[in-house]
């Protein structure tokens, strides 16, 4: 049986690509295209959602990052969540201001994305960086860490 991943989320953000985020498309994600599973995933996504997954086996972690076109603009905090682990065990946070004091709620303002990994439980906001939403500005994410 294939599993299914519905997406709906809000927001946006920009920054530098790496290399290995791959955005949703209408294939499913594959063992062959991720060795973490065992059998197909789809990740569905509603119009004007935009998503990116990547899948690092030597972290054991798959990360997925989503946008709205239409997502929150409004000013306000974000909570600090850990929402995978790097490769050397320490904490990747939502937001990089969050390393130096986690248990800090950071201001923002403008489009957000959301982003979560196998590691956490849930999807969470991550710093909007002024981009509108699309493929490439969810992939550009640093939450997707490449390898």
């Amino acid at each position: 049986m294939k599993a299914r991943v519905g997406v709906m989320l809000i927001a946006a953000t920009w920054g530098t690509p790496l290399s290995g985020a791959e955005n949703f498309d209408e294939a499913p994600i594959t063992p062959a295209r991720c060795a973490l599973l065992e059998e197909s995933v789809w990740l569905s996504r509603s119009t004007g959602v935009h998503g990116a997954w990547e899948c690092l086996q030597s972290t054991r972690t798959i990360y997925v990052a989503t946008c709205h076109e239409g997502g929150s603009r409004g000013s306000g905090p974000v909570a600090c969540v850990a929402v995978s682990l790097a490769q050397d065990g320490t904490p990747r946070y939502n937001m990089a201001e969050c390393a130096a004091d986690p248990t800090q709620a950071v201001t923002v303002s403008g489009p957000r994305a959301f982003v979560g990994s196998s590691r956490g439980a849930a999807m969470v906001a991550t710093a909007p960086l002024n981009a509108y939403c699309s493929d490439e500005s969810v992939a550009a994410l640093a939450h997707f860490p490449g390898e």
